[in-house]
């Protein structure tokens, strides 16, 4: 099994007496993940054969700024501690309440949230889709940003997980 090798020339595929021979020369590892955790468990994914998390304890695990940086300065720049990755393993303050995750709340992107097949705004959905469709009909430059904002929030209600009762409740969607 062999793994990808970037340098300024080209890429080479090596096997794994050639990366047991290049484990010392790694002297920095450049991520766009968010914790050391993540950047471990995606090299043991396609390294599994090898040492990860002892190669991973011999080098620095820096952020693309990191590398923004170096590139900027065309140096090496000292490795500071907001260019390193933190370990992914918090520990829970004492007084916080075990609580479960909310996939609602905690997707980085609308995208991303859960859509059930039968919403409980599906009311407001459909009357929201309804003007899309109206606004699609009518064509022109300007209706069709009005059918795309009727689209974007019919579907954010559509993922809202609670039963819309008030208008302080829309301005949380």
């Amino acid at each position: 099994m062999g793994s990808l090798d970037i340098d300024d020339k080209s890429c080479h595929i090596h096997t794994k007496s050639e990366l047991e021979a290049k484990r010392e020369k790694v002297t920095h590892i450049i991520s766009e993940l968010e914790t050391q955790d993540q950047v471990v468990k995606s090299l043991k994914k396609s390294h599994p054969s090898s040492d990860v998390e002892k190669i991973c304890g011999q080098c620095h695990v820096v952020t693309l700024e990191y590398f923004t940086a170096c590139m900027e300065e065309g140096i090496f720049v000292e490795v500071c501690d907001h260019h390193r990755l933190k370990s992914g393993k918090r520990v829970a303050p004492i007084m916080q309440s075990k609580t479960e995750e909310n996939p609602y709340e905690n997707a980085k992107y609308c995208c991303q949230r859960i859509t059930p097949l039968h919403s409980v705004n599906k009311k407001f959905s459909d009357a929201l889709e309804l003007l899309e469709k109206h606004a699609d009909f009518l064509g022109g430059d300007n209706n069709l940003g009005r059918a795309l904002a009727f689209r974007k929030a019919s579907a954010a209600l559509r993922a809202y997980p609670k039963q819309i009762k008030s208008m302080e409740m829309l301005r949380l969607v």
